[in-house]
């Protein structure tokens, strides 16, 4: 017998999640019971027993813990099963990881100038001051953020932190970055707008629905061998440069110049944080699930060029090119053909595109803030 599935508020393994209180579910397998006629779940912070239910009727479906959490806090469990043949079995370890929960950050909402048009990027260089052992990162920035240390990405998730009421609730992020912060580099976010700060809904209206301007809150925390604990918060120490990404937008897509010039970093400013109140995540993350080939290069009697991938997604796109300094390439996204031509009328108002303009140097282009609905391109 073994028991398998085993999750904490149906996530495995759950890392900054809002969690009020736990509540545990597991599956059992190659039993030769045909019941379970008791359970025990243990949960553990570090060496200490924080809850222990004893053996007692409880549902695998569904069986919450009362017990109090501490902030940013790694909690360990295993539940063991008894059948109603007398087997007994103990689930591997098994952890979930609190948010900040209600203490205060150590951080303050900064922005920018909002009359740029070129997304801005904050970043901070950072030189941690001895051997890392643990490290987070709590982060939100609107309307959308991307993650970077010394370049590369922070996590698998895209279009963080996703859409929300934001006038009610804004939801940060948890990452661990401890593999990261095993020496100097420098912490860095682009910030897109999105469901904030771009048109959404049925409104033609162009203006966002939520607000405007961009925002940035972000927490480092670090902890060291020797015990000691170094907080790294946003502030007007940050600085703000300007990425080649000239618009982005649900509806609309992104628009990518490389013939821009780089801009100096200036100082981040202190800004007005969101109306919604910030709370930890409750969105599962948005990552890639499958990555799927052009299926066939079609040619229409209208003169168009269109990549079919065979397949109706939700998704974005990779697309190596190289072409001459100066040219613009526009790429635009749709779900079906008409007359054996590509149809887009059913997006109403929404451009549903890609625009870029090459620097004649080779680039791999994929959006960062913006998704399409399309079998082809």
């Amino acid at each position: 017998m073994k028991i398998t599935h085993c999750q904490t508020n149906h996530l495995t393994d759950p890392l900054g999640y809002a969690i009020a209180q736990p509540v545990f579910t597991w599956q059992v397998e190659d039993a030769a019971g045909k019941d379970q006629t008791a359970a025990r779940i243990l949960v553990k912070n570090g060496p200490d027993v924080a809850a222990d239910t004893g053996w007692a009727d409880l549902d695998s479906l569904c069986a919450p813990v009362a017990m109090s959490l501490a902030p940013r806090t790694r909690y360990t469990w295993t539940v063991s099963v008894r059948t109603d043949v007398g087997e007994e079995a103990t689930s591997a370890e098994h952890w979930f990881e609190t948010a900040k929960q209600d203490e205060p950050w150590q951080a303050e909402w900064i922005g920018c100038d909002n009359a740029e048009s070129r997304h801005p990027v904050f970043s901070k260089a950072i030189t941690p001051r001895g051997p890392v052992e643990k490290a987070r990162l709590y982060l939100c920035g609107l309307g959308l953020y991307e993650a970077a240390w010394n370049g590369g990405k922070i996590g698998s998730e895209v279009l963080t932190p996703y859409c929300s009421a934001y006038n009610a609730q804004v939801q940060y992020q948890t990452f661990d970055v401890t593999e990261q912060l095993q020496g100097p580099g420098t912490l860095a976010v682009t910030l897109g707008n999105g469901w904030y700060g771009g048109r959404f809904g049925l409104s033609r209206d162009p203006r966002p629905v939520y607000g405007g301007g961009w925002k940035l809150l972000a927490e480092l925390r670090l902890q060291y061998a020797d015990g000691s604990e170094e907080v790294v918060g946003t502030d007007e120490s940050w600085q703000v440069t300007r990425s080649n990404i000239t618009f982005s937008n649900i509806y609309d897509g992104e628009h990518r110049d490389d013939t821009l010039p780089a801009l100096p970093p200036v100082a981040a400013v202190r800004t007005e944080p969101p109306q919604g109140r910030l709370s930890a995540r409750h969105s599962t993350p948005v990552t890639t699930r499958a990555e799927l080939p052009v299926k066939e290069l079609l040619h229409t009697p209208a003169g168009e060029t269109v990549l079919d991938i065979g397949q109706e997604i939700t998704g974005g796109f990779r697309l190596n090119l190289c072409v001459p300094a100066g040219q613009t390439v526009r790429l635009q996204f749709g779900e079906i053909l008409q007359g054996g031509n590509f149809y887009r009328d059913n997006l109403r108002t929404a451009k549903a595109e890609y625009v870029y303009i090459s620097d004649g140097k080779p680039h791999t282009l994929e959006p960062k803030f913006t998704y399409y609905t399309a079998i082809g391109m």
